[in-house]
């Protein structure tokens, strides 16, 4: 997947962590298997939603957002990081109720 904003482009590799574990097992473009070998600390379970039949049901949508990490210098301020992670999450569409699939 790629995109881009006004700020920024990126190629994106969005990969369940046990298929990453596979892929690298496999004959992969040398683009896969940097990004495999260099992956997020960010992890999840967005894998394991169900898909909808019909956008009526659909609860949730598929998107990325920027996660910007702070760290703090001896002093105690605020500094950002260099370079901001990218995580895939699910979002809410509408309320979900308890017990109700996603």
């Amino acid at each position: 997947m790629s995109g881009s904003n006004p700020e920024n482009q990126c190629h994106l590799h969005v990969v369940p962590s046990g298929d990453g574990e596979l892929a690298l097992s496999m004959e992969i473009t040398s683009s896969l298997r940097h990004s495999l070998q260099s992956r997020s600390e960010w992890t999840g379970v967005g894998q394991s939603a169900n898909h909808t039949c019909c956008k009526r049901h659909q609860n949730v949508e598929f998107q990325f957002i920027t996660v910007q990490a702070l760290q703090e210098d001896d002093d105690g301020n605020a500094l950002t990081t260099v370079k901001p992670d990218v995580a895939a999450v699910l979002r809410a569409k509408r309320e979900i109720q308890p017990g109700e699939f996603i």
